[in-house]
């Protein structure tokens, strides 16, 4: 349990565990019960929430290779200096290491700054990761291709639902990296009820894209969400 209202500064290593009976691990705010399951958060909600800070091109959670049972409740995660990733889903290239499994994200505000540029807010390469009720914005920066989200190494399945997503490339994105050697095709993928925004600030920036997109995929669910301000660059 991580003190609403505190700062941590670092990039934190999420490891594999011995774990036979599954059992969870949460990192949660001190003020969790204040954020009220099934209501999307923002960032009038951060007083409540402990304040995760990368200061470096490190993601705030590196979650490793075979790290498994792992609960995000209740944080506001972000940087102060340009950073690739704010959560890394770790995989291994060599397609025998077990992905992350059972990373659940909930209620958080995952977000870059103005001044500071993030490729990637979430890089979901992890087996039954789900995202929900949380607000993920600010992810921007020049020449940089940007992602809310975005997954390719991983075969699923992947739920998405009560989000607010922002990014100026893709808000959110399936596909289209890890080459000849990538054995999996993201499946089983729910996405429902996301609000998938771009601010008009953005207009004339770089690497505007769209709000969604399958490089590669099966078996998606796009249901219920809302697109605003998407436009040729």
């Amino acid at each position: 349990m991580l003190d609403a209202g505190v700062t941590y500064t670092g990039s934190f290593r999420i490891p594999a565990k011995v774990n036979p009976n599954q059992n969870w691990i949460y990192v949660v705010s001190s003020n969790l019960v204040n954020l009220p399951a099934g209501n999307r958060v923002s960032p009038a909600n951060v007083a409540n929430m402990p304040k995760l800070v990368s200061t470096n091109a490190a993601p705030v959670f590196d979650i490793l290779t075979g790290a498994n049972q792992w609960r995000f409740a209740g944080l506001n995660i972000t940087e102060t200096a340009a950073a690739s990733n704010l959560i890394f889903g770790n995989y291994s290239n060599d397609g025998v290491a077990p992905l992350p499994d059972n990373i659940f994200i909930d209620r958080c505000y995952i977000h870059g700054l103005t001044t500071a540029s993030v490729h990637r807010a979430i890089l979901a390469d992890d087996t039954n990761f789900a995202i929900i009720d949380s607000y993920v914005s600010d992810v921007q920066g020049p020449g940089l291709e940007t992602q809310a989200l975005a997954a390719w190494w991983t075969p699923g399945p992947i739920k998405i639902v009560n989000n607010y997503l922002s990014a100026t490339t893709e808000n959110v994105m399936f596909g289209g990296a890890g080459g000849p050697a990538n054995p999996y095709v993201p499946s089983d993928i729910e996405m429902r009820n996301n609000y998938l925004f771009k601010p008009l600030s953005w207009v004339g920036t770089s690497s505007i894209k769209d709000a969604f997109e399958i490089k590669s995929g099966q078996r998606v669910l796009f249901d219920s969400n809302t697109i605003e301000n998407v436009w040729m660059n």
